[in-house]
C-alpha cells in the first residue's frame, strides 16, 4: 500500500462515517429550507425523513433530532412550500419500524441520548406515544415508563386517545399505568375512559 502524501494526511479523516453522516444531515436540511419548488417538495420531506430513519436506526438520536427538528420547523412555517410534506413525514416517521426500535430502547438509554429522543417525539407530536405504549406494560416503575409517561403528560389532551387502547389492556399493570398517567393528564376527554 502507498503512503498517504502529507497534505492529504489530514483531509482522510473527513471520510470517517460520522463525518459524512454529518455533511449528509447538514445537506438534506439546507436543501429542505432552501427548496422553493411545490412539486419537488413532498420528495424532499420523505428523503429528509429517510435519513431520520437511517439517523435512529444507527442510534445517533443527536442527529436525528437535528433532522426531525428541521422537519418540524418547515412543518410550522407557513410560508414554506415544504410545510405539507413535513408535517406527513413527521407523521409517517412516528410509525416506521426504525421509530418503534428506537422507542423499544428508551429505558436503557443514557440520560443524553434520553433527552434527544425524547425531543424528536415532540417533533414527532403525539402519534409517537403509539410506539411508546409498550413502555407501559409493566409492573414494576421502570425508567422507561417514567420517561413515556413524562412525554404523555407533556402532550396533555392529545395523549387521551393515544393512550386509550391501555385502559383495556390484558395486563393489570398496563391498565393501571395508563390511569394513572390519564389522571396525571387531567384532560375532560380522560372521564369516559376511567368509568
Amino acid at each position: 500500500a502507498q503512503e498517504v502524501a502529507p497534505e492529504l494526511a489530514s483531509l482522510i479523516h473527513t471520510l470517517e462515517q460520522d463525518n459524512v453522516r454529518r455533511l449528509s444531515v447538514t445537506l438534506l436540511i439546507d436543501l429542505l429550507r432552501l427548496e422553493r419548488d411545490p412539486k419537488r417538495a413532498p420528495e424532499l420531506a420523505r428523503d429528509v425523513g429517510t435519513l431520520a430513519e437511517d439517523l435512529l436506526v444507527a442510534g445517533d438520536y443527536e442527529s436525528a433530532l437535528s433532522v426531525t427538528s428541521a422537519l418540524a420547523e418547515q412543518a410550522a412555517n407557513t410560508a414554506s412550500v415544504t410545510r405539507e410534506g413535513s408535517r406527513a413525514t413527521l407523521d409517517a416517521l412516528a410509525s416506521t419500524v426504525a421509530f418503534h426500535e428506537a422507542a423499544d430502547l428508551l429505558g436503557e438509554m443514557e440520560e443524553p441520548s434520553a433527552v434527544h429522543f425524547a425531543q424528536i417525539c415532540r417533533d414527532l407530536g403525539p402519534g409517537s406515544l403509539d410506539a411508546l405504549r409498550d413502555a407501559f406494560i409493566t409492573e414494576q416503575e421502570t425508567l422507561a415508563l417514567r420517561r413515556a409517561r413524562g412525554l404523555a403528560v407533556e402532550f396533555g389532551p392529545q395523549a387521551v386517545s393515544r393512550l386509550a387502547p391501555l385502559v383495556s389492556a390484558d395486563r393489570w399493570y398496563g391498565q393501571r399505568n395508563a390511569v394513572q398517567t390519564l389522571g396525571a393528564i387531567g384532560a375532560p376527554e380522560a372521564v369516559p375512559l376511567l368509568q
